[in-house]
This record gives structure tokens, C-alpha cells and sequence, in this order.
């Protein structure tokens, strides 16, 4: 609630009134998420009807965004705006802010939790709720974070936990139910992680950790002969390789941090721009590719088949 002074027959009364709507406008129009989905039957060629196949189509330009069964329900822009809102409110969460990515495929909205410093790095924190207009996901609650020095974006999304991910038939208030039961679950998710980012910046990288990487994050076996790997995937190898000693550990330090580094830098930027992508963040390879590499890497810290004496060098 917010608080306005109104004069009224000479005499001041404090009025309350609730500015959600406000601030749900504000987001759908900055975040340009302000068009709604419809949901369409779907006709064979010569004209019969598909009875369990609809299409969901954007309102503002018409594009199809994916086909889903009858059952299926449509959450509006406005709607997850307006329910992660109110269910925010008494967490201390700022910055509130939407956007959409793969064409509105997937809209998602987050909000500031705060910043840490890992190492020498500023890391803006967030959490996340996001919802796929193509039928291919529940509503799930994540977090997101942004390396300040290069732009490097990293979101991840609860999956282990079934409570944090809720079905579009819900109602709306089993649905407020489950963001005030998640959202302190989410949170303790990501304090954790920027714990374990802390982890990360103390643990110096070596060559096993960065040969161990690219075998499993690009699917390569290192033991091949170089004809033998596919020319995508040696290009793959030297475009990380570049990007460790430019982007990586000469800019984050030489541990494990920086090697994640370098790996969020390539998969959460457009590279014809060089500019921070939403689409390669929030969706698709690049954010399978950042997470498989934030995986890994936990798994490395105190493990012995890791360990080398010698670490890695900077060119």
C-alpha cells in the first residue's frame, strides 16, 4: 500500500489506495509484453476439425507461437505480471521487469533480490518467474544473475523441486498460494549459489578442469585425433579458448569463476553485437550450455580426479 495526504474541508486525511495496476501497466509496456495470446482451433486441409490441437497466437502481429491440447490454458502477459507482483510485495524485491524471448515463446519477469561481489566482479541478483506461450513448460519460479564487468547473464530455473513449478490450469489463488510457499525457497536457492560462486572464485583452474569442460559442455572427446572432431565442434573449442584468456580468467581471475566466465560470455551475448541477449540467456542452448557449465564445475571443487599441481597458464 502507498500513502496520499488529500485536503478535504480544510482538513488533511491520509487515503491508501494499492498502485499494483500501475505497476503492472508499467512493466507490460516497458518490458513490451503489452498484446495477449488467443487460443484457435486448428482444421485439417480439407476443412475438418482438429478437436484436441489449437494454435496460440499473439494478438499484436499474429504470429503462431506453438500448438497445445484442449485442456490447455492461456496465462496472460497481464495476469503473471499482476500475480508475481502482489506476491512479491513482502519479500523486499525491486526492480521489478519483464520481457519476452524466442518471439514471445517464453515471456519471463524478474526482480531484484540485491548485488554481491564475487572476487573483483559485481553480480546483480535476481529472481525469476517465467511462462511459455507454446506449450512446452509449466510456470516455474528461477533466479537469474548479471556479472556487471562484462555483461555475462546466467539464469537458472528450479526443476528438482516440483513445488516450483505450477501447471496452467491452476486458479488464481492456489496460484498465489504457490508463489508465497516458492518464492522463500527460491531465494534460499540463490543465496546458496552466490555461495557457491564465492567456492568457485577460490578453487584456481588448471588444464584438467578447462580439458574436462570442453569434453563435456561441447560433447568432444579430447582423445581424438583433431580430423576426427567435426569442424563445428573445433570451433566451438576455439572460440571458448579465446574467450577463457580474453573474457575468462585474465578479466575474473584464474580459478574456476573466470572459467565460468568465459563460458557465460559466450552463451549469453549475440555475437554479430556483442551485446547481452535475452534469447541466448533465458532460453535454448546458451542457457542449457551455462548451467551444464555451472554443474560441472561444483562437481570439480574437492574432487581428486581433478586435481592437478600445475594450473592453467594465461596467455
Amino acid at each position: 500500500m502507498e500513502q496520499h495526504t488529500v485536503i478535504e474541508s480544510g482538513e488533511m486525511n491520509t487515503v491508501e489506495y494499492t498502485s499494483i495496476q500501475e505497476k503492472v501497466f508499467e512493466l507490460l509496456y516497458n518490458g513490451k509484453l503489452a498484446w495477449s495470446v488467443n487460443k484457435e482451433q486448428l482444421y485439417t486441409e480439407d476443412g475438418t476439425i482438429a478437436p484436441t490441437a489449437f494454435a496460440t497466437r499473439r494478438s499484436d502481429n499474429g504470429d503462431v507461437l506453438g500448438i497445445v491440447g484442449g485442456r490447455y490454458a492461456i496465462l496472460q502477459n497481464q495476469q503473471l505480471a499482476q500475480e508475481f507482483i502482489q506476491a512479491s510485495e513482502g519479500f523486499g524485491l525491486t526492480e521489478i521487469a519483464g520481457t519476452s524471448v524466442n518471439g514471445g515463446r517464453k515471456v519471463v519477469i524478474r526482480a531484484k533480490i540485491g548485488s554481491i561481489q564475487i572476487g573483483t566482479d559485481t553480480v546483480h541478483r535476481y529472481i525469476t518467474v517465467s511462462n511459455t506461450h507454446d506449450g512446452t513448460g509449466q510456470v516455474r519460479l528461477g533466479m537469474y544473475n548479471k556479472v556487471l564487468v562484462c555483461s555475462n547473464g546466467l539464469m537458472r530455473e528450479i526443476s528438482s523441486n516440483e513445488l516450483a513449478k505450477v501447471k496452467h490450469t491452476t486458479n488464481a489463488s492456489e496460484k498465489m498460494n504457490w508463489y508465497i510457499r516458492n518464492i522463500p525457497q527460491v531465494l534460499e536457492a540463490e543465496r546458496q549459489m552466490m555461495e557457491n560462486y564465492k567456492l568457485l572464485s577460490e578453487v584456481k583452474v588448471n588444464q584438467k578442469h578447462i580439458q574436462a569442460l570442453i569434453d563435456h559442455v561441447y560433447q568432444v572427446d579430447s582423445s581424438l585425433p583433431t580430423d576426427e572432431i567435426s569442424t563445428r565442434k573445433q570451433n566451438q573449442v576455439k572460440e571458448f579458448d579465446k574467450a577463457l584468456t580474453t573474457n575468462g580468467l585474465n578479466v575474473h581471475g584464474n580459478t574456476l569463476w573466470g572459467a565460468l566466465q568465459a563460458m557465460t560470455f559466450i552463451q549469453s551475448r549475440d555475437m554479430k553485437t556483442g551485446r547481452l541477449s535475452d534469447d541466448k540467456v533465458m532460453t535454448g542452448s546458451g542457457q542449457e550450455k551455462s548451467n551444464l557449465t555451472y554443474e560441472l564445475l561444483m562437481k570439480m571443487i574437492g574432487n581428486p580426479a581433478y586435481e592437478l599441481t600445475e594450473e592453467l597458464e594465461l596467455a
